[in-house]
């Protein structure tokens, strides 16, 4: 993405209506946009990737710094550093943010100054992701778990509250790394998870939890993570019926307080999203869980991977779901989630041959062992994989 230079002599005023309409969209969406000087990105939080020209990146990155003054105080002096007239960088300016915003909403359209193209993904220096496992303590002990509960535990010494803010500074200035998840085992387990979100959103993050839902059903915890300005939450559900879900996760109860959990997270104004794991135990009841979380639950994005063979999949066995089986449920999946107006968020690659994430618009699959995100265990470990 780009905008032409056209070399000329500074002129003044700013046009104040091109001011307003720019400082209000800086305003409005500076949590979801990061400008990545270290490899020329632009990335829309959490995880969209794009690359742009040295004219996009300076204008974007003078709007988007911390304290700026705002368009009136950026564009003149940005009009003087690139040699352009000041008419033509607020006009290019506003078609530069029309086209942010179009991408924000997923409806990008062209217009005759931002250019859109393919660009060479080896320029992505760093991650776009990170996440740092806060314990592999768990209340559940689901069939399926990767973090191996209970059998993993905390065998590893926990950092305490200032390592990990350590560790968060490194993630935040070193790896230049916007987008943050706490997770675990349950994240919720460590008592300084609100005093970890807030110094997050100091630094500059955006902040995600990733959760199993359980405190969540407690208002008053989930009133904390609110006041310490948690951005967006994922909950996994594996299931839209009680039994099932619970007889996954191996806790009686959890799926009542579970759902609490998200409808306390949804009236309190936080994005949540449900995450589920496909294995043979909820295979066949996929497309109503899809039905239960639009129309019992009220969301309209959901995610979905398949089992990790490691941890507990592993030792058992019988959760194992071949990538041909997935691959069969994958197209009433998505056709269940056009019907409710849900957006479903595919994570597993699977073989191009067997089914093409592409060509369904789930766009392109594959691990992101240390490249798209970077994880850290409750030691301080970098992780090659979460």
């Amino acid at each position: 993405m780009g905008t032409p230079g056209h070399a000329a002599e500074v002129g003044f005023p700013v046009d104040a209506v091109a001011v307003e309409r720019i400082d209000h969209f800086v305003a409005s969406t500076r949590q979801a946009l990061f400008v990545r000087r270290a490899d020329n990105l632009l990335l829309i939080r959490p995880d969209k990737t794009l690359a742009v020209n040295d004219s996009a990146l300076a204008i974007l990155e003078a709007l988007y710094a911390r304290e700026t003054g705002g368009a009136a105080v950026v564009l003149p002096v940005l009009a003087e550093t690139l040699g352009v007239e000041i008419g033509r960088l607020t006009s290019d300016t506003v078609a530069l943010i029309e086209a942010v915003g179009n991408l924000l909403n997923e409806d990008y359209q062209p217009n005759d100054v931002v250019r859109m193209g393919h660009f060479d993904r080896s320029i992505v220096q760093f991650p776009t992701l990170a996440e740092i496992a806060l314990t592999y303590g768990c209340q559940n002990r689901c069939s399926f778990c990767y973090a191996s509960s209970p059998h993993r535990e905390d065998d590893n010494r926990l950092m305490t509250t200032a390592e990990v803010k350590k560790v968060m500074d490194k993630i935040f200035h070193q790896a230049h790394v916007p987008s943050l998840s706490f997770t675990g085992g349950e994240a919720t387990l460590r008592k300084d998870l609100p005093e970890l979100i807030t110094y997050g959103r100091e630094l500059g993050f955006r902040v995600n939890l990733i959760t199993n839902g359980l405190r969540l059903a407690d208002r008053a915890f989930a009133e904390m993570l609110v006041e310490a300005v948690l951005d967006s939450a994922q909950v996994s559900l594996e299931a839209g019926q009680a039994e099932i879900h619970d007889l996954i996760v191996g806790r009686r109860g959890a799926f009542s307080q579970t759902t609490a959990g998200i409808r306390n997270l949804k009236a309190l104004g936080i994005h949540v999203h449900t995450n589920t794991t496909l294995c043979p135990d909820n295979a066949s009841v996929g497309e109503e869980l899809i039905h239960f979380i639009s129309r019992d639950l009220g969301l309209k994005t959901m995610s979905m991977n398949m089992v990790i063979r490691t941890g507990e999949a592993k030792r058992e066995g019988r959760m194992e779901i071949s990538y041909t089986e997935v691959a069969d449920l994958l197209p009433g999946l998505l056709a269940a989630a056009r019907e409710e107006g849900v957006r479903l968020v595919w994570y597993s690659p699977i073989p191009y041959c067997l089914f093409n994430p592409v060509l369904h618009d789930l766009g392109a699959k594959s691990c992101a062992c240390v490249d798209g995100i970077l994880s850290v265990d409750p030691s301080g470990q970098v992780l090659p994989c979460s």
